[in-house]
């Protein structure tokens, strides 16, 4: 799972070579845009099927539901209530509502402590606050803030913000439906 800057102000193309790379290591791929990326590189994404941005997948026994872009970057639009309706409605209390859910953001929830920027304001999206609050997810993966890498217990889900994947860094994370994630940050 991708949580966006997949590129560093980078051409569209780059993100559809590297959801192509790590296709050769791994079937799934799933991921979201951040500020960093051209938001002309959804297309890249929706013709590789790794898209996650205002939609669920099902995948490895997870629902994963996705949101690209920073509120602070692309405009305070929030979380459009179709999506959090949809999740609802469709994932959390259909067929699947026996999967745990995993919230794939570029932005962290506020307050999550994921969204904590060094001089100790907290920066994180209300919308992401809200989408979390209404579809419980057991595991949160952010990365907008590069300053808060770190694992984060937060409204009853584990929050992963990883850092920078530019600088090394990158998160191992195991869900194992009714246990807490484990994370290993790398």
């Amino acid at each position: 799972m991708l949580g966006g800057d997949l590129t560093d102000f980078g051409e569209p193309a780059e993100v559809g070579e590297l959801i192509d790379l790590l296709r050769t290591h791994t079937d799934t791929v799933l991921a979201v845009l951040g500020n960093c990326d051209p938001p002309e590189a959804e297309v890249e994404l929706q013709t590789r099927e790794a898209d996650l941005n205002l939609r669920w997948r099902i995948a490895s026994g997870l629902c994963f539901v996705g949101r690209s872009g920073a509120d602070s970057a692309w405009g305070a639009e929030g979380v459009p209530e179709e999506l959090a309706a949809q999740v609802s409605r469709t994932a959390c209390e259909g067929t699947v509502s026996s999967l745990p859910v995993v919230l794939v953001s570029h932005a962290a929830p506020q307050g999550s402590g994921a969204d904590r920027l060094p001089n100790g304001r907290y920066a994180g999206s209300p919308a992401m606050a809200q989408l979390a609050a209404a579809i419980k997810p057991v595991l949160v993966l952010c990365g907008h803030i590069h300053e808060a890498r770190g694992v984060y217990e937060w409204q009853g889900a584990t929050v992963v913000n990883p850092g920078p994947f530019r600088q090394g860094h990158y998160a191992l994370v195991d869900v194992t439906p009714g246990q807490r994630p484990t994370v290993r940050l790398d």
